[in-house]
């Protein structure tokens, strides 16, 4: 496989989506069977022994998503990148269906008041001080509770519809896929 990346660049573009997208396939891969377990900080929406923000708030309390559950019962944590993205923040958190497990918010260095919005949201703010997406994302990642077992990476500018996220993971929860 080592070959995909010259011989893409030689010109043979059949060969081109593979040689992105195996690295990160296996990527993933890694990722999951390392388990990442040693950086994981344990974190759950609402428990104010964690610091959850919100611990007064009924839909994020132990009963939160008894009327609904995830796909599969997948355990789902949302990782959302964010730089600046405090007017459009609100809009996404709040459409983000009460089954989610976890919710991430990366700040990198934003200077609009990003964070203070997504805590008071009842989102988790992980900081990342280096500017990047793919930093933030692998920031959202270390930072994901052990209690998540799929991670969906959002954009924070609403670019992503939270009303599509059970569509997204269903071929997840079927079986039939690892990677969507």
């Amino acid at each position: 496989m080592w070959f995909l990346p010259f011989a893409a660049a030689l010109g043979f573009r059949a060969l081109l989506l593979p040689a992105v997208l195996l690295p990160l396939y296996y990527s993933f891969f890694a990722l999951r069977d390392l388990g990442l377990g040693a950086v994981f900080r344990p974190w759950c929406r609402g428990d104010p022994c964690c610091g959850g923000v919100g611990a007064a708030d009924p839909e994020f309390g132990p009963e939160a998503g008894a009327a609904m559950s995830a796909p599969g019962g997948l355990r789902i944590g949302i990782v959302i990148p964010a730089r600046n993205e405090a007017q459009a923040l609100p809009n996404i958190l709040s459409a983000i269906p009460s089954w989610i497990t976890e919710v991430i918010v990366v700040d990198t260095a934003s200077t609009d008041g990003t964070p203070e919005v997504a805590r008071r949201l009842v989102a988790r703010v992980v900081a990342e001080p280096r500017r990047g997406y793919g930093r933030a994302c692998l920031a959202g990642i270390a930072a994901r509770s052990p209690k998540v077992d799929t991670v969906l990476f959002m954009d924070a500018d609403a670019a992503d519809r939270p009303e599509d996220i059970a569509r997204l993971l269903a071929p997840i929860a079927a079986g039939e896929a690892e990677l969507v």
